[in-house]
């Protein structure tokens, strides 16, 4: 049986519990224990796929195709493992699948109820994942309804295999008084105590590091050892977040409760955490999009430019601009690269093409992605091809020349999505950058560049240096490189996308 963590929240939400899981995770993961992580969600939507980025950020995919929470990035970030569908848990998920198995005569006529068979669901897959430690983040805050009965889970398998939780809560501190206050966070423990959950560690965000008196206060309510109340201040990034609780030996009191000697001297993170911090030349970098005044909207983008960055030795500068607004050339001249993420729908469009003009005639290194690189293929037939009512059917289903179109079989929302192969094609700027015709790059999309319009766009001056079949997986041309795919989502901290390495060095020797 496989020793538990429980990462859970009390007062309020997006305070850092997937970067706490997450450090916990890898921090085991450094020392040679088999680790995996599972996150719940309470909401009722299937996955996240149809999830409104300024509502709940950036919705990332795994190789399966799964549609996930951010926390799932951040999971495979810090483990430098690929996961799937299994390590992800949604309420709609959940019912759709007890409620498919009633229909079909599972539960042999017996009333199906919360307790056991909801609840029992639930422990169930926690157990069939694979590991040595099984780190189980539950989303939304104690005493919210739609994760009671993943907390009420917990609490039961705590009886069946050790098990640890930590409780995740905030310290805020009014300007006004200028004082730290626990009492939010002490009701936040209330509740959870009420549910049948003891702490077992209580790790307080707060703005600057906790003081003993509030420490004290955590540690007397919530009924743990003083040095069981773990501070984590707001920090530089997350990835100091693994340095803070390891020097605040979490790990080692985590694995002396389940019975283990911990050998460990320290974490690699710190070296990495050292790079970052001594990077003092800044490379300027436009990230241009619809959801831009959100960045948490391309949180992987963000990521992916700050593992790039340390590889090659510069602080990326971002500069977030919102296409929704109108988009000047004085605010894009200044840019030394840009990336024009993915996306969806009608609003931010036109500024995303007239960008993307703009950068290629100012030879500004850029990657377009996704939908930005079929908006790439909309400007260089408007503009160097002249025809200017060109578009995507997406938003002009009538258009005259439909250059991005609905992929057969892909209508009604369903999308491409998932691990799929490229094929890259030799002399072109993209196998410099993989040096092989070959790569497996993570896909959502569900238009495409019109196979008709390949001749159109090779006779204006572009390279199509990548396909899948007849989907158009790349298009290069002057400073621009456009990829059908998502190379952000594959991005590690040690190991980069070699696409934002490459933006680097395109920027750096233009």
């Amino acid at each position: 049986m496989p020793n538990v963590i429980v990462v859970l929240g009390t007062v309020m939400s997006g305070i850092g519990k997937g970067s706490i899981a997450a450090s916990i995770a890898s921090l085991l993961s450094e020392r040679g224990y088999d680790t995996n992580v599972i996150k719940m969600d309470g909401y009722l939507n299937y996955d996240a796929g149809t999830l409104d980025p300024y509502r709940h950020g950036e919705v990332f995919v795994l190789d399966d195709g799964t549609e996930c929470d951010m926390d799932l990035g951040t999971y495979e970030r810090f483990l430098s493992k690929n996961l799937s569908g299994d390590n992800y848990l949604t309420s709609g998920k959940l019912f759709y699948e007890i409620i498919k198995k009633e229909r079909e005569g599972y539960f042999k006529g017996e009333d199906v109820q919360f307790v056991p068979h909801v609840v029992n669901d639930i422990i169930e897959r926690i157990l069939t994942l694979p590991g040595e430690f099984i780190i189980v983040e539950i989303g939304g805050t104690a005493g919210d309804i739609e994760n009671s009965y993943f907390i009420e889970a917990v609490r039961q398998l705590s009886k069946r295999v050790p098990t640890a939780f930590v409780v995740v809560t905030y310290v805020p501190e009014p300007p006004s008084i200028g004082e730290q206050k626990t009492k939010p966070a002490q009701q936040g423990l209330r509740i959870l105590l009420s549910m049948g959950v003891t702490p077992t560690f209580i790790v307080a965000r707060s703005h600057r590091p906790l003081e003993y008196k509030a420490k004290y206060k955590l540690s007397l309510y919530g009924g743990v050892p003083l040095e069981n109340v773990i501070s984590v201040p707001d920090l530089p990034s997350i990835y100091h977040v693994p340095v803070v609780l390891e020097k605040q030996g979490l790990i080692s009191k985590i694995l002396k409760l389940f019975g283990y000697e911990d050998e460990s001297k320290g974490t690699r993170w710190e070296g990495f955490v050292k790079r970052c911090e001594s990077l003092e030349e800044e490379l300027t970098i436009g990230v241009i999009g619809k959801y831009a005044d959100f960045p948490d909207a391309y949180v992987s983008i963000r990521h992916a430019l700050i593992h790039a960055g340390v590889a090659v030795g510069r602080k990326p500068k971002i500069i977030w601009i919102n296409t929704r607004k109108e988009v000047k050339e004085e605010d894009l001249s200044s840019l030394e690269a840009a990336v024009i993420p993915g996306g969806f729908g009608k609003e931010g469009a036109e500024g995303i093409i007239k960008a993307l003009k703009i950068l290629r005639e100012n030879e500004i290194p850029t990657l377009a992605i996704c939908r930005g690189m079929q908006l790439l293929a909309v400007e260089i037939v408007r503009d160097l091809v002249g025809y200017s009512d060109a578009h995507t059917t997406e938003i002009d289903p009538n258009t005259r020349h439909p250059v991005v179109i609905e992929m057969p079989g892909y209508s009604r929302g369903r999308l491409r999505k998932g691990l799929y192969p490229v094929s890259i094609v030799p002399g072109t700027h993209l196998y410099e950058v993989y040096g092989s015709t070959k790569t497996l790059e993570r896909h959502r999309h569900r238009f495409y560049v019109n196979p008709e319009y390949f001749d159109v766009l090779r006779d204006a001056g572009a390279k199509l240096s990548a396909r899948s079949g007849r989907i158009l997986e790349g298009i290069e041309i002057g400073s621009m490189i456009g990829v059908q795919f998502h190379p952000e989502f594959l991005s590690r901290p040690r190991e980069p996308s070699k696409l934002f390495l490459d933006l680097y060095k395109r920027a750096i020797f233009k």
